[in-house]
């Protein structure tokens, strides 16, 4: 009879007796000792283990571990394991040596390079406003408000009969061949009709217009009709759209990335799935406080000006600054808050 010693499930030896069932026939009532053997073996095969492990020849363990590690790490055992650890080790391998593009983000808000106001021509009282800001005026054409010219229309009526008056006191006195009255009452007339003229003119210009074509930027008056104006208060603002330009503000920890010739791309709050690209026009020599913190201004030209773009609109903004690993990208903060704070 034979019982095999195992390690892990493989048999690493035999234990072979000789078993006279006759001559233990009388000792009891177990014909055979299985139980004991089994034991026997359990107890002899950690020993017998260790001895054969340390009288192979090492290039023979060095195969049959290697063996050991494929099976173990390429085998079916495990397996969401081993995928959890390959994925964790592509993952450390695409940020430590993968490459991305560096975005320098700031915030920004749009600009006009050139600006129509409208002012008011004389002191008065609004009679009606037509347009609201973000509305698209032609030049000369649109009409944004009217002045009340109630006043002045009864002021250039009686001026008109005064002129009228002085005509026909003229002529009486042409006709009495008082010739010194006849050049009084001319001049008299001649003044009224400067009057007259004058008045007649502010009329014309109670009806404002812009003297360029645009958005307007400034001027919601609807709410207050009725409103005393006075001569030369701005009304209105109208920036032309083709002049549309971003300020972006960017944070001082980055400003040493900026130059002129710089692409990116921004997005409004009002259209952000909009994107417009740009290039960096100027950059501003000195830094400035917006909303609290440092930023360095940059002027950037827009590619394409879309018919939404209006002038005070704000959102976000990303330029390319070239590209660098991942893993640089992901700590220069936290590295550069710890060199600002050891003095590395």
């Amino acid at each position: 009879w034979s019982a095999p010693l195992r390690r892990e499930g493989e048999p690493v030896g035999v234990v072979t007796l000789e078993w006279d069932e006759h001559e233990s026939a009388g000792e009891g009532s177990e014909t055979f000792p299985g139980a004991r053997l089994r034991l026997l073996a359990e107890l002899a095969t950690p020993l017998l283990a260790q001895l054969y492990d340390r009288d192979r020849n090492p290039l023979v363990k060095l195969r049959d571990g290697t063996r050991r590690t494929a099976s173990a790490v390429l085998g079916t055992q495990y397996t969401w394991a081993k995928l959890a650890v390959v994925g964790v080790l592509a993952g450390g391998l695409w940020v430590t040596l993968g490459r991305g593009t560096d975005h320098v983000k700031a915030t920004f808000v749009v600009e006009a390079t050139q600006r129509q106001l409208v002012t008011a021509p004389f002191a008065g009282y609004l009679e009606a406003v037509h347009v609201e800001p973000g509305e698209v005026v032609e030049a000369g054409a649109t009409v944004l408000a009217e002045l009340d010219t109630s006043e002045l229309r009864l002021e250039a009526a009686q001026l008109r009969a005064k002129e009228a008056e002085s005509r026909k006191h003229a002529e009486m006195a042409r006709s009495e061949r008082n010739m010194a009255e006849v050049q009084m009452a001319l001049s008299e007339a001649a003044a009224t009709a400067a009057e007259r003229e004058l008045v007649e003119r502010r009329i014309a210009q109670a009806s404002l217009t812009s003297g360029l074509g645009g958005a307007v930027v400034r001027g919601d008056l609807k709410r207050e009709l009725g409103r005393a104006v006075t001569e030369g208060e701005t009304l209105f603002e109208v920036a032309p759209t083709e002049s549309l330009r971003a300020e972006l503000f960017v944070p001082e920890e980055r400003a040493g990335d900026l130059f002129v010739g710089m692409e990116g791309e921004l997005a409004t709050t009002t259209y952000p799935d909009q994107r417009v690209r740009f290039v960096v026009e100027r950059i501003e020599p000195a830094a400035r406080v917006h909303e609290g913190r440092n930023v360095f201004v940059a002027e950037v030209a827009l590619a394409v000006r879309p018919a939404w773009l209006r002038p005070g609109m704000t959102g976000a903004a990303r330029l390319e600054a070239g590209e660098d690993r991942y893993v640089v990208l992901w700590t220069r903060d936290a590295v550069n808050w710890v060199r600002m704070k050891l003095w590395l």
